[in-house]
């Protein structure tokens, strides 16, 4: 007998957005920038970082986004 799955009550929609930046190589810097992110109403999703230097740190971060508006308040925010 087949099973089936309950359907989702609510149907959101999001969208992503990536944003790369580089920072400063200094302790808490991405607290702040996540922080920043998180104020303006973005929800990060992941954090990548393709290089680190003595001097400087390059991350790539996804964030969710409801829509365009959203994605510009949230890539002015870092």
């Amino acid at each position: 007998m087949p099973t089936s799955q309950p359907e989702p009550a609510v149907s959101l929609s999001v969208h992503a957005i990536i944003i790369r930046i580089r920072v400063p190589n200094r302790p808490g810097l991405l607290g702040e920038v996540a922080s920043a992110i998180g104020a303006a109403g973005g929800s990060i999703g992941a954090i990548d970082t393709p290089e680190i230097t003595s001097e400087s740190v390059t991350r790539d971060i996804t964030i969710a986004i409801s829509d365009d508006q959203h994605a510009q308040r949230v890539g002015r925010s870092e």
